[in-house]
């Protein structure tokens, strides 16, 4: 029996990634070079995984985690956790000149004006040793100690050159852009809309469009700074075309500006005193007349409707409270909470899966007054063992590292036999580590062997590969993940995942894209034949600086419908919330990811979501998605837009493309192909690089059955008329 129930929350809509046991590994998250072979370099690192206390032993003899003042060279560390596990790294201290912040990400870079401007450097950030000169010299230096730089005299979109000089003679140049003047014609923000918070709370937000304007297009954005009504500062993002919400906010008064640097409006050292445009809005205050729901899913295995020490909560599960539409989604753990004013609601999931048992009611109706209301859903479900599993990959160029991601879960509340994972790495790339450590290696065949699945359970892989730099631009590339247990699977469709690309050039690192259920187009969504659309959003930080944290947010197209929303694998832990006007956010606090100049394999990262289309949709429909993503207080990267087309299909019938199935997968010695009655056309199977394979082939009563034992292991695609399905021999 499958069970859910609701008990007391977090925040709504904040989804923490479900703690799942790593092995222990290490990574960098800076490397400083050496200021002209002098001893400024740093390495700071992460442990992530095993069980603390760690012990750290550097080549250079020290015993801290992060080391400093180091000559040029290269330095290894092995890490040693409480159970005397180990994990090793080894970073290279170049020798450089000075090393020089574009634009700092917590300074004052450059402000509006024709004939002046102003920048900042952050002295912190540089590689020298201090102290430091500048030519030319510092106009003024703020509270930090920080020099600041103004009265250019040269026009907008002039390269302003400061050569900076430390201690030791090493030299470095920073280099800066004057903008442009403001344009005039605004406002250019508009108010979306505000919810309002309790008494006492804050459970409020706001919503604001940013509308194009003249330099909309320019770098760097404007930002986005919210104040309260003391004008003091609360929080800012950087603006764009899209909306911009706010959240966390008590009852009150508030004033968005936007300008091209909070900094402007509050510091000493301002450009020229005058916000870009100011809006100002208040977060209602419902009064004490106010109260909060709040609750818990998770799997009620003894059917009290309370949840026991060894129940499980179920992540990620869409809550519909009505009136008004409000939308709902639990956390990793399965909680949730908010605020609503005084009246009657019902409270309602959208999980077709699950069967509400208690209370007896569905929806559930509740009267919401000044008393926090806990509302106990328990369900049952006839949901049989499933395991599945998801894969996703980063750009993979000649010479660089790459990086996969998995996600191997358990969907049901069975609990599995014991399992074993299967990732076959393509043929044309390198096998580098993993997280957690493959149980064996063999070639590019990496096996962890594990205990049961428990209700619900999931497990993270990450594995990084190495591109070989003479490898063509274009080259296919096809890597799987498969789970298996020896006990019955209900759908063994999902239970390989098979990540499909091509080795590439000069890309963009962060991008959005669309997959529809059947591959068949990536274009084309098919009315007839297709349900779910897979999004796929890439980042990478190619800064000059860790990114402390990472936000993405998605405006979900009308066409889409959000109660069916279903959250993927994600390369980092993370929250994703539900914002007012279709806004998905996902948050990657802490995430000291680093950029690509000091570690290209850990620069990268993903999230992957699924959602069906509105149904009833019309042939023409374009369904259109754009993802915002925001590197710390940066200025956003937006990401070309996904665009699918409905249509029905017209090539061949969908009955002889759903009618190809094969079992099993993976397969060791026979594989059978169910064919459509009375089919005709050749099978053809070929291996992951296109070329063509023979293997014995007999005829059956329910299709083909095809002798692989004379395969090598790795991946394989059978081709029926214009339908693909792909397998692992093992």
């Amino acid at each position: 029996m499958y069970k859910a129930f609701l008990c007391s929350a977090a925040i709504i809509g904040s989804v923490v990634l479900p703690s799942v046991a790593k092995a222990i590994s290490v990574s960098a998250t800076l490397v400083n070079p050496s200021a002209c072979g002098a001893p400024t370099g740093a390495i700071e690192i992460q442990v992530w995984g095993g069980t603390g206390p760690y012990a750290f032993e550097w080549s250079n003899g020290a015993t801290t985690a992060n080391i400093y003042d180091l000559l040029p060279g290269i330095y290894s560390i092995t890490v040693t956790d409480a159970n005397a596990d180990e994990a090793t790294g080894s970073w290279e201290v170049v020798n450089a000149g000075l090393s020089l912040p574009q634009c700092a990400q917590d300074g004052h870079c450059s402000c509006i004006g024709s004939m002046g401007g102003q920048v900042q450097i952050i002295e912190w950030l540089l590689s020298g040793t201090p102290p430091y000169t500048y030519n030319p010299p510092p106009d003024g230096f703020d509270a930090q100690g920080d020099p600041y730089f103004s009265s250019f005299g040269s026009p907008a979109g002039s390269i302003i050159s400061i050569e900076v000089t430390d201690a030791n003679g090493c030299t470095g140049i920073s280099n800066q852009t004057v903008l442009g003047p403001a344009p005039t014609g605004g406002p250019y923000m508009q108010l979306v809309g505000t919810t309002g918070s309790c008494t006492g709370t804050s459970g409020g937000s706001v919503t604001v469009s940013n509308l194009n304007d003249p330099i909309f297009f320019l770098n760097p954005y404007p930002q986005i700074t919210l104040l309260d009504a003391a004008q003091v500062f609360v929080t800012a993002y950087s603006g764009a075309n899209n909306t911009t919400t706010f959240s966390g906010l008590a009852p009150g008064n508030y004033t968005i500006v936007r300008d091209w640097d909070p900094t402007d409006y509050l510091m000493a050292y301002n450009c020229d005193g005058n916000p870009y445009d100011v809006l100002a809005f208040t977060v209602a205050d419902l009064g004490s007349n106010c109260g909060s729901l709040s609750g818990s899913v998770f799997i009620d295995n003894d059917d009290d409707c309370i949840q026991d020490p060894t129940e499980v909560g179920v992540p990620y599960q869409v809550l519909e409270i009505e009136p008004g539409g409000l939308l709902a989604i639990t956390n990793g753990i399965g909680d949730f909470a908010l605020d609503l004013p005084s009246g009657n609601y019902t409270l309602a999931q959208t999980d077709p899966a699950l069967i509400q048992q208690c209370p007896v009611n569905s929806p559930v109706p509740f009267a919401m007054g000044t008393v926090p209301v806990l509302i106990d859903l328990a369900d049952s479900s006839t949901v049989q063992l499933d395991l599945s599993t998801q894969l996703e990959s980063g750009p993979m160029r000649p010479g660089f590292a790459g990086s996969y991601w998995g996600w191997v879960r358990n969907l049901s509340p069975q609990v599995s036999a014991p399992v074993t994972i299967t990732f076959i790495l393509d043929a044309d790339l390198t096998y580098t580590n993993a997280t957690p450590t493959p149980t064996s290696i063999a070639g590019n065949t990496l096996t962890w062997d594990l205990a049961p699945f428990t209700a619900l359970q999931g497990l993270y892989i990450n594995v990084n590969v190495g591109v070989p730099m003479g490898i063509l631009l274009g080259t296919p590339l096809s890597t799987s993940l498969a789970v298996v247990n020896t006990l019955p699977d209900d759908d063994m469709a999902n239970n390989t995942a098979v990540s499909i690309g091509e080795v590439v050039g000069s890309y963009d690192p962060n991008d959005k894209r669309a997959t529809t259920s059947t591959r068949i187009s990536e274009e084309l969504y098919f009315i007839n034949e297709d349900e779910w659309i897979d999004y796929t959003i890439r980042f990478q930080n190619t800064g000059t600086f860790p990114a402390e944290f990472v936000v993405i947010t998605d405006t979900i197209a009308p066409e889409l419908n959000m109660l069916t929303f279903e959250q993927g694998v994600a390369s980092h832990p993370f929250t994703v919330s539900f914002k007012p006007d279709r806004v998905i956010e996902w948050r990657f606090e802490n995430i000291q990811l680093p950029a690509s100049s000091t570690d290209e394999a850990g620069s990268h990262g993903l999230v992957k979501f699924r959602v069906k289309p509105l149904l009833p949709l019309v042939a023409g429909t374009i369904i259109e998605n754009t993802a915002i993503i925001y590197f710390d207080f940066n200025d956003p990267v937006i990401t070309e837009p996904s665009v699918l087309v409905a249509e029905l299909s017209t090539g061949v019938d969908s009955a002889s493309r759903e009618n190809l199935r094969i079992a099993p997968n993976p397969v060791s010695e026979l594989l059978l192909v169910d064919l459509p009655t009375n089919a005709s056309a050749e099978v053809v199977l070929r291996s992951s690089d296109g070329r063509r394979v023979e293997v014995p082939q007999h005829r059956v009563a329910s299709g083909l059955q095809l002798d692989v034992r004379g395969l090598a292991n790795g991946i394989y695609i059978l081709q029926h008329l214009d339908r693909t399905v792909r397998f692992i021999k093992q």
